[in-house]
């Protein structure tokens, strides 16, 4: 067991089901009805919110060629415009997409490239963007649905992605491999604190206003749900912490560390 599968135990295990589904539950989706709570948990929770947060110590931000990608185009039964991309193991370096910004067009893909980001590209980036009609997409729904697949919605307004790039962050490790079993506690701890404040803010006004499930008042749920008002201050607490933690998991930046205490 990962340290993945081990923070979305905590949360199954930590809060009640009747509350889960309720706050994943979705009307007028193209994926809603294809995709596990489970599956849910990790896109919804675990990877836009805790690895994106853990991942901002060592986290790889990459524009992606959307030309190297699958598009799928839809419609929705509100008949506005929905894209599926499906981005490549190849092109995301074998890495997991964990969230994702913006798409800019207009780019000249030839001089920009799409390699990871350093010095010397974000330097260029900027010169370019400077120099260039170099647009943010306007998007009325961009977030990630699956294992490196991003759902796009433009709205009433059909877009072609040619000389588009996806500006995403690529997890370290999709599985957090590097933890060691002794971290899976504080990992599980931030994943069920990121899960109630998803909830609180999911759920919150919508059972003030009276929700009702299968015609009945659901009171006890209204009293859990509030109970997570509290979970972002202690998931705040919890992400300080977090530094130490990465710094005693990576055996190199710990054994220097420990090399110049010894040296003192």
């Amino acid at each position: 067991m990962n340290a993945i599968t081990y923070g979305k135990n905590r949360i199954l295990r930590e809060i009640p089901m009747e509350i889960l589904k309720l706050a994943f539950l979705e009307r007028h989706s193209l994926y809603n009805n294809n995709i596990s709570l489970d599956e849910k948990i990790n896109y919804s929770i675990i990877n836009p919110i805790v690895l994106m947060d853990t991942n901002l110590i060592g986290s790889i931000t990459k524009k992606i060629n959307l030309k190297r990608c699958i598009v799928n185009y839809y419609t929705n039964e509100d008949l506005q415009h929905e894209y599926l991309i499906e981005i490549p193991d190849e092109v995301s370096d074998h890495k997991e997409v964990i969230s994702v910004s913006q798409i800019l067009n207009n780019i000249a893909l030839g001089l920009m490239g799409n390699n990871s980001m350093s010095a010397v590209s974000n330097a260029m980036n900027g010169l370019m963007s400077a120099h260039s009609n170099v647009g943010i997409m306007t998007t009325d729904r961009l977030e990630i649905v699956g294992r490196n697949i991003v759902l796009v919605n433009t709205g009433n307004v059909k877009w072609n992605f040619e000389n588009s790039l996806l500006e995403c962050g690529l997890s370290k490790d999709r599985n957090m491999g590097h933890l060691k079993k002794g971290s899976y506690l504080d990992f599980g701890d931030l994943c069920v604190e990121a899960a109630k404040i998803f909830i609180y803010n999911k759920l919150y006004i919508k059972l003030d206003e009276g929700y009702v499930l299968g015609g009945h008042n659901i009171s006890a749920i209204k009293n859990k749900v509030e109970s997570y008002d509290s979970a972002f201050e202690r998931y705040k607490e919890l992400l300080e912490q977090w530094f130490k933690i990465e710094f005693m998991n990576d055996a190199n930046s710990y054994a220097n560390f420990i090399e110049m205490q010894l040296v003192r």
